[in-house]
């Protein structure tokens, strides 16, 4: 049986060593998204950008470069989004030292039986089974999230993924916050009444100015196979 994967949220986040000169280039490096989004502020110190329409933010600042969408149309779009965005901020100042980078994805799978019935399949696959460690938690699993840090090739990878109800979407992950305007049309996102959850995250915290240059590709990569292979591991039989 083939299950639908959705992805709710793609997120890239680039951290660098702030840079002073940013602060005379800032306008600059922002103006050409002032038409790709219908909301901006400033404190002076930084620049948000947002669209109610596809629930899609850029943040520039003088250390941090990130692009979110909200239910994205294809993964690939956080991609062409985030390379304007960073080509833009290097043509007019220069990172030298990288801190951090990052991306994630949420995503989920409605399934039409019971919550239940989901602990139960996940805690076959998920979970060991041991009768001294059921004696000491509990035999009877009702709930539970999986949590994992793992390495490959460099970048660390952090997962969590689980059974999740519809009223309790708000503790595991928050929507791009929108600016918006009254008569602004913002983009509904419809939650499934029961849903296995996954969030992946792929980063590197030490990361030199050449992995920085596909970092976004091979990270969009990765955080988006994995979930659509845990589904396929936990729910195709």
């Amino acid at each position: 049986m083939a299950f639908d994967l959705k992805y709710y949220q793609l997120t890239c986040e680039y951290r660098f060593k702030p840079i002073l000169d940013y602060y005379a280039y800032m306008h600059k490096i922002g103006s050409p998204f002032s038409e790709d989004y219908q909301h901006w502020q400033t404190s002076g110190l930084k620049l948000n950008f947002t669209n109610p329409k596809d629930r899609s933010s850029l943040a520039i600042e003088h250390n941090r470069l990130a692009v979110t969408i909200d239910v994205p149309s294809t993964p690939d779009v956080l991609e062409t989004r985030f390379q304007r965005a960073f080509k833009e901020y290097q043509k007019h100042v220069k990172v030298n030292e990288f801190r951090r980078l990052g991306v994630r994805s949420v995503s989920m799978v409605g399934v039409e039986f019971a919550f239940e019935e989901l602990v139960k399949i996940m805690q076959t696959k998920l979970l060991p089974k041991d009768d001294t460690l059921s004696q000491i938690v509990g035999v009877h699993v009702k709930d539970f999230m999986y949590n994992i840090v793992t390495e490959r090739d460099g970048t660390s990878i952090h997962v969590i993924c689980g059974p999740v109800k519809k009223n309790e979407m708000s503790r595991w992950y928050s929507p791009a916050a929108m600016t918006s305007d009254p008569e602004d049309e913002i983009k509904e996102i419809i939650y499934p009444n029961v849903a296995l959850f996954v969030d992946c995250d792929c980063y590197n915290d030490k990361p030199s100015s050449k992995i920085a240059e596909t970092f976004i590709q091979a990270g969009l990569k990765t955080a988006v196979s994995i979930p659509e292979r845990i589904v396929k591991y936990i729910l195709e039989q």
